[in-house]
Protein backbone atom coordinates (compact mmCIF):
# COMPACT_ATOMS: atom_id res chain seq x y z
CA UNK A 1 0.00 0.00 0.00
CA UNK A 2 1.23 3.46 -0.87
CA UNK A 3 0.25 6.17 1.62
CA UNK A 4 0.88 9.88 1.09
CA UNK A 5 -0.02 13.03 3.01
CA UNK A 6 -1.52 15.63 0.64
CA UNK A 7 -1.80 18.42 3.21
CA UNK A 8 -1.13 18.77 6.91
CA UNK A 9 0.05 15.66 8.71
CA UNK A 10 -0.72 13.41 11.65
CA UNK A 11 -0.77 16.28 14.15
CA UNK A 12 -2.71 18.80 12.04
CA UNK A 13 -6.45 19.20 11.53
CA UNK A 14 -7.66 19.31 8.89
CA UNK A 15 -5.26 17.04 7.01
CA UNK A 16 -5.75 15.15 3.79
CA UNK A 17 -4.10 11.95 2.67
CA UNK A 18 -4.40 9.34 -0.03
CA UNK A 19 -3.60 5.67 -0.40
CA UNK A 20 -3.83 3.04 -3.11
CA UNK A 21 -6.19 0.08 -2.73
CA UNK A 22 -7.35 -2.40 -5.37
CA UNK A 23 -6.06 -0.17 -8.16
CA UNK A 24 -7.92 2.92 -6.93
CA UNK A 25 -6.67 6.03 -5.17
CA UNK A 26 -8.66 6.82 -2.04
CA UNK A 27 -8.53 10.38 -0.71
CA UNK A 28 -9.58 11.07 2.85
CA UNK A 29 -9.61 13.96 5.31
CA UNK A 30 -8.95 13.97 9.04
CA UNK A 31 -11.36 16.59 10.34
CA UNK A 32 -11.25 16.07 14.11
CA UNK A 33 -8.50 15.05 16.48
CA UNK A 34 -9.13 15.14 20.22
CA UNK A 35 -7.01 13.99 23.11
CA UNK A 36 -7.38 14.06 26.87
CA UNK A 37 -4.03 12.95 28.23
CA UNK A 38 -5.24 12.90 31.84
CA UNK A 39 -8.12 10.56 31.02
CA UNK A 40 -6.04 8.54 28.56
CA UNK A 41 -8.45 9.15 25.68
CA UNK A 42 -7.77 9.86 22.01
CA UNK A 43 -10.26 10.24 19.14
CA UNK A 44 -9.74 10.72 15.41
CA UNK A 45 -12.52 11.37 12.88
CA UNK A 46 -12.01 11.15 9.14
CA UNK A 47 -14.03 10.86 5.94
CA UNK A 48 -13.70 10.01 2.27
CA UNK A 49 -13.39 13.04 0.01
CA UNK A 50 -14.17 11.33 -3.30
CA UNK A 51 -16.22 8.23 -4.13
CA UNK A 52 -14.12 5.17 -5.04
CA UNK A 53 -14.55 1.39 -5.27
CA UNK A 54 -18.33 1.70 -4.97
CA UNK A 55 -18.15 3.63 -1.69
CA UNK A 56 -20.25 6.77 -2.01
CA UNK A 57 -19.81 8.07 1.54
CA UNK A 58 -17.40 6.94 4.24
CA UNK A 59 -16.90 8.36 7.72
CA UNK A 60 -14.92 6.75 10.53
CA UNK A 61 -14.11 7.33 14.18
CA UNK A 62 -11.09 5.72 15.82
CA UNK A 63 -10.87 5.83 19.60
CA UNK A 64 -8.21 4.79 22.07
CA UNK A 65 -8.92 4.54 25.80
CA UNK A 66 -6.30 3.68 28.42
CA UNK A 67 -7.77 0.96 30.63
CA UNK A 68 -5.04 -0.25 33.04
CA UNK A 69 -1.63 -1.88 33.35
CA UNK A 70 -0.27 -0.20 30.19
CA UNK A 71 -3.24 -1.52 28.19
CA UNK A 72 -5.32 0.46 25.74
CA UNK A 73 -8.72 -0.35 24.26
CA UNK A 74 -9.14 0.43 20.56
CA UNK A 75 -12.48 0.90 18.83
CA UNK A 76 -13.36 1.83 15.27
CA UNK A 77 -16.78 2.85 14.02
CA UNK A 78 -17.52 3.34 10.34
CA UNK A 79 -20.58 4.69 8.56
CA UNK A 80 -20.67 3.78 4.89
CA UNK A 81 -23.05 4.32 2.00
CA UNK A 82 -22.40 1.99 -0.93
CA UNK A 83 -23.45 2.30 -4.56
CA UNK A 84 -26.31 0.00 -5.58
CA UNK A 85 -25.10 -3.54 -6.24
CA UNK A 86 -21.89 -3.24 -4.20
CA UNK A 87 -21.58 -6.02 -1.61
CA UNK A 88 -20.78 -4.90 1.95
CA UNK A 89 -18.04 -7.53 2.24
CA UNK A 90 -16.01 -5.40 -0.20
CA UNK A 91 -15.24 -3.20 2.81
CA UNK A 92 -13.15 -5.96 4.36
CA UNK A 93 -10.16 -4.94 2.23
CA UNK A 94 -10.43 -1.31 3.29
CA UNK A 95 -10.71 -2.22 6.98
CA UNK A 96 -7.77 -4.63 6.72
CA UNK A 97 -5.60 -1.98 5.05
CA UNK A 98 -6.47 0.68 7.63
CA UNK A 99 -5.76 -1.72 10.49
CA UNK A 100 -2.43 -2.76 8.99
CA UNK A 101 -1.40 0.90 8.58
CA UNK A 102 -2.31 1.65 12.19
CA UNK A 103 -0.29 -1.32 13.45
CA UNK A 104 2.72 -0.27 11.37
CA UNK A 105 2.46 3.32 12.59
CA UNK A 106 2.34 2.42 16.28
CA UNK A 107 4.96 -0.33 15.99
CA UNK A 108 7.57 2.22 14.89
Amino acid sequence: MVFKWLSGGPDQVPSTFQFQLAGATLKEEIYERAADQDAGQFRLRYRALEPALGVLEYEAVLELQRIADARTAFSATREVRLAPGIAPDMLAGIVESETRCLKEHFAA
